[in-house]
């Protein structure tokens, strides 16, 4: 959650702005409308794209005239005067609802004129964060409140106090006027590339598709694939089956297609995504992303963008993040190993011939082994995981461990007919928030999953609190015309991700919002994956969609040894991904190199398997074009947490009152307090590693 800290332009420059905008057409736009019930639900089913640049507009005025007034007080600095006078402004509703229905649009179902209005009004936004955060009257007011903020007994107002001025002085208000200036040069450049680069990762991702008419060439995949991609295909009125580079589709076919060539095709389209010349090449947007944020970490004074970014994580700096890397790589770079020549030596077995198993083998192979190892692999479980199944699961869940119940309400609006709302219930019944969930894939969507607010809770000015409105969102394979929408494991497993992310939320009850440091934020959500390991969880879910049976007890039981299935090329792969984000931003002299420069040597120390240098893993890698850069270790760091968390509910037992309750108070706290000392407050001490490592198999 984020303390809102955003600019304003001078009154001269405002009453131009209101002057130009104060004609747009408001009469049948919703944002203008006041919005029923006292929740204030978006109205969905009303909003159409072109009311967005309206809203936007007025609502930028209404911004920067409550900031301008902020200014302009001239009584003693106050937090009711300060931090929370525009917190709490209701004219501040119009600009938070447009901003979060375009960002909503933009993520699930873009179109050219979403991703025109993003790229223009995030600059925009940018402009007027910029001249508010560097306003000396503003930083004026805050250090003042800093300098006196022990009269304010309550902590939770201090630290927000705290934080504020921190992140002022993180921002170079201290710095001479031409540095700032500077500052904000790079962050209205920042906020175009970062936006062009997800464009790019979205445009790229849905330009590619392989229409094919032959069967043998589709041979090994499931009826379940082979139908989604003929249904696919009828929608663009072709015969055969389509696939394209959207996950389950993708996923598919480097698991199950007997076709070497098709497997290579997909998997150099998948990787060299973003990577072309043209249009759409992430290849120098990134670079110079990388360069502005090296510029900015050295005018405010630290060596990297690594040690600027990590001084606010709970690793500090970027020796304690290389320190983890190299303590994990050599764990489990026995495991990697093994299970190389193990691969390779069962490759030559089923008649692979070539002198080296590609990148494009592995998951083929892996799955096939998966299959004969454990008697079962991620396709073939699929029709036990239908969808509703697994949901009703999941909600069971967090009725166990919280007493939270999730009850489907079909009159809430929505935005795109794929959604699904439902109120969250506390155990007595009152309402806890509403929860969006947006599962399935479409080309119009960013790949990947991810949790965020529709809206977040908050406490009024009058002290009443407004519930969140918490939304996930996934790329799962929809449903066919002869099938529900089935889930493979992995698809489960990130359900319950997502879902983790949004009990943490709906839980968090602080007075005053602030930001949970990226290392700790996905405890909660790595916590929650546990679950779907549970026998005693998948018995309440695990069913054929078609006779209702239940999975059997022994595939059950190998779901549960499948984590540490090959948990050491899973454990590579991710090192890897944690390196290439290292290299870029602890590096001063990073973004000098090439893509293929920086990458090949890290791929080439670590890895087994050839480098190829048409793909690529930084142009469409969306976590470090955005808000995890030098933040990508954060998966992993919780790890550590969550694996140690569970370690304290698997010896009390997994739904354990007193487990939850004292979990549950740490979600609850959000980043109002510290968060080793919110994780010491729970499990009674530091966290340790060993637990992460058993569960990897990497230690006995």
């Amino acid at each position: 959650m984020k303390l809102l800290i955003l600019p304003c332009l001078l009154f001269s420059v405002l009453t131009s702005f209101t002057q130009q905008t104060a004609s747009a057409p408001v009469n049948d736009n919703p944002f203008f409308q006041p919005w029923q019930g006292p929740d204030a639900l978006f109205p969905f089913d009303k909003i159409k794209v072109s009311h967005l640049r309206p809203a936007l507009d007025s609502g930028l005025v209404l911004m920067k005239n409550t900031y301008a007034k902020i200014i302009a007080n001239r009584a003693n600095p106050t937090p009711q005067n300060t931090l929370w006078a525009a917190t709490f402004d209701k004219g501040f509703d119009l600009l938070n609802n447009a901003v979060t229905v375009h960002y909503i649009l933009n993520s699930t179902d873009a179109t050219p004129e979403t991703q025109k209005l993003m790229q223009e009004y995030y600059v925009k936004y940018t402009e007027v964060q910029n001249e508010f955060t560097y306003s000396a009257t503003y930083f004026q007011k805050i250090e003042e409140l800093y300098r006196q903020r022990q009269r304010y007994t309550d902590p939770e107002e201090r630290k927000a106090i705290e934080d504020t001025y921190r992140k002022l002085l993180r921002a170079g208000l201290k710095l001479p006027k031409d540095k700032q200036e500077r500052l904000k040069a790079i962050n209205l450049a920042l906020a175009k590339l970062e936006t062009t680069f997800a464009d790019n990762i979205l445009a790229e991702t849905a330009a590619f598709s392989k229409l094919i008419t032959k069967p043998e060439e589709v041979a090994g995949l499931s009826e379940t694939a082979l139908q989604a991609a003929k249904e696919a295909a009828k929608l663009v009125k072709q015969e055969g089956w389509l696939f394209t580079l959207q996950a389950p589709s993708y996923a598919a076919v480097m698991q199950m297609a007997e076709n070497r060539a098709l497997r290579k095709e997909l998997w150099l389209a998948n990787g060299s995504r973003a990577a072309h010349d043209n249009a759409h090449d992430n290849r120098p947007v990134f670079r110079e992303i990388v360069a502005l944020r090296q510029e900015m970490a050295q005018l405010l004074g630290f060596p990297t963008f690594s040690h600027y970014r990590l001084q606010e994580r709970m690793a500090q700096n970027p020796e304690t993040v290389y320190a983890f890397l190299d303590t994990l790589t050599a764990y489990t770079q026995p495991a990697y190993r093994r299970e190389f020549d193990e691969l390779t030596a069962y490759a030559r077995l089923r008649g692979f011939t070539e002198e080296q198993l590609q990148s494009y083998d592995v998951l083929f192979y892996r799955e096939k082994l998966k299959q004969e190892r454990l008697s079962f692999n991620d396709q073939s479980i699929k029709p036990f995981f239908k969808l509703q199944n697994v949901l009703e699961g999941m909600f069971g869940v967090a009725n166990q461990l919280y007493g939270i119940r999730f009850v489907e309400d079909k009159t809430i609006p929505v935005y795109h007919p794929d959604v699904t709302v439902y109120r969250a219930l506390e155990a007595d019944g009152q309402l806890l928030g509403y929860f969006y969930v947006d599962m399935f894939a479409r080309p119009s969507k960013q790949p990947g999953a991810w949790m965020d607010f529709v809206r977040s809770g908050r406490y009024s000015s009058e002290g009443q609190w407004r519930v969140p409105q918490i939304m996930i969102v996934c790329n799962a394979p929809k449903p066919t015309e002869t099938q529900p929408a089935l889930l493979g494991f992995r698809d489960v497993e990130l359900l319950f991700h997502e879902f983790g992310h949004a009990l943490h939320f709906f839980n968090v009850k602080t007075r005053y919002n602030h930001e949970v440091f990226t290392d700790f934020v996905e405890l909660p959500s790595k916590f929650m994956e546990n679950f779907c390991y549970e026998p005693s969880v998948l018995k309440t879910f695990a069913k054929h969609y078609q006779t209702d049976e239940s999975l059997p007890d022994s595939v059950i039981e190998k779901i549960s040894q499948s984590k540490t299935f090959f948990a050491g090329h899973e454990n590579i792969n991710h090192i890897i991904s944690n390196l290439i984000d290292m290299a870029w931003h602890a590096d001063p002299k990073g973004h000098e190199k090439t893509v293929t420069e920086l990458e090949e040597p890290i791929y080439l120390k670590i890895g087994r398997y050839p480098y190829f240098s048409e793909s690529k893993r930084t142009p469409t890698f969306s976590h470090i074009g955005g808000g995890y850069a030098s933040g990508y270790y954060s998966y992993k760091w919780s790890e550590v947490l969550d694996a140690d968390a569970y370690d304290y509910f698997k010896e009390k037992g997994i739904f354990n009152p007193e487990a939850a309750r004292k979990f549950k108070t740490l979600l609850q706290k959000g980043g109002s307090v510290p968060p080793m000392e919110l994780y010491r407050q729970f499990r009674g001490r530091d966290p340790k590693p060993q637990a992460m490592l058993r569960r990897a198999g990497l230690i006995p």
